[in-house]
């Protein structure tokens, strides 16, 4: 967990740094701080895990709108949101159908698009969410701070298909690179 030393530490009851580093220590008190944060703003769960990113002094519990959170913090919200319906399910993203994705296999993801700031790829998700709902996107972050949003396929035969959906709505992506 990301349990800031000293401050937030000092909170859950770490009097020495290497209690940090004890996994079920840290894990059990990332999980109180979270828990906190969830009482805090009364369940709502965006406010929380933006605060539990940014730190509760920075989140106002009366923020309503995305704009009253400061763009970083929402980002966060939103990335753990979209990986933890991934988890449960996901039955609000397109082509999971209420069941949980298999792990990862080599070569099923063609890249659609690559971005520096992680709203806009979230905002070009929602927009292929809206058109095409049938197609399996997703995203994921680099260490190099890009956003590369990818075509999830299973056999040939339906990324010829969802290939055929995104050149209608002029997108062509290079079906000959694929992430392993």
């Amino acid at each position: 967990m990301q349990i800031q030393w000293p401050g937030t530490a000092k909170d859950l009851g770490f009097t020495q740094l290497n209690d940090l580093y004890n996994p079920c220590k840290n894990i059990m008190a990332g999980a109180r701080y979270i828990r906190m944060m969830i009482d805090r703003y009364d369940g709502n769960i965006h406010l929380a895990a933006a605060a539990y990113n940014y730190g509760p002094g920075r989140i106002k519990k009366s923020s309503k709108s995305d704009p009253a959170i400061p763009e970083g913090a929402n980002w966060y919200s939103g990335y753990i949101y979209h990986h933890l319906q991934v988890l449960l399910g996901g039955s609000d993203l397109p082509g999971h159908s209420g069941q949980k994705r298999e792990k990862y296999r080599p070569g099923n993801k063609v890249p659609v698009n690559m971005f520096h700031n992680p709203a806009r790829a979230e905002r070009f998700m929602a927009y292929f969410r809206k058109k095409l709902p049938e197609l399996d996107i997703d995203w994921f972050r680099t260490s190099f701070g890009e956003t590369h949003v990818v075509l999830v396929f299973s056999s040939e035969k339906q990324l010829k298909n969802d290939v055929g959906l995104l050149n209608r709505l002029g997108f062509y992506p290079d079906i000959k690179r694929r992430f392993r």
